[in-house]
C-alpha cells in the first residue's frame, strides 16, 4: 500500500515537472534564439529579425518580456488575431510592451 502511495506521488511530481518543462522550454527557445541572433530559426529562414522601434538590437530584458507575453497571447488567441493586423506597426502585444518590431533584415528599421 505504501508503495502505491509513493508511486502516486512520484507520478504526480513527474506530471508537474513535465508541465513546467512544457512551458519553460518554448520560452527559452524564443528568448535564447532572439537574444543571440535577434531572430528564431523561423525568422532567419524568412529573413526577419527583432529590433527596437529605433532599429537597434533589443536588450536581454526585452527578449525575456517578449517571451513571457507569448503565454497569455497563446491562451487568448482571439485578441492576438485582432491586435496584430490592426495595430499601426503590426505588432503583437509583447512587441508593444517592449517597443520592438519584427522587420525584414536589411530594411529601414525605424518604426
Amino acid at each position: 500500500m505504501a508503495a502505491l502511495v509513493l508511486l502516486g506521488r512520484l507520478v504526480g511530481s513527474l506530471a508537474v515537472a513535465l508541465r513546467l518543462v512544457a512551458v519553460v522550454m518554448p520560452l527559452l527557445y524564443f528568448v535564447v534564439a532572439e537574444a543571440y541572433y535577434q531572430a528564431t530559426p523561423g525568422k532567419l529562414l524568412f529573413g526577419l529579425s527583432v529590433v527596437t522601434v529605433d532599429g537597434e538590437p533589443p536588450d536581454t530584458l526585452a527578449h525575456v518580456v517578449r517571451g513571457l507575453t507569448r503565454v497569455p497571447e497563446a491562451m487568448v488567441l482571439v485578441p492576438y488575431l485582432v491586435v496584430v493586423p490592426f495595430s499601426e506597426r503590426r505588432q503583437r502585444f509583447g512587441d508593444m510592451v517592449t517597443e520592438t518590431l519584427v522587420v525584414r533584415r536589411g530594411a529601414d528599421r525605424r518604426g
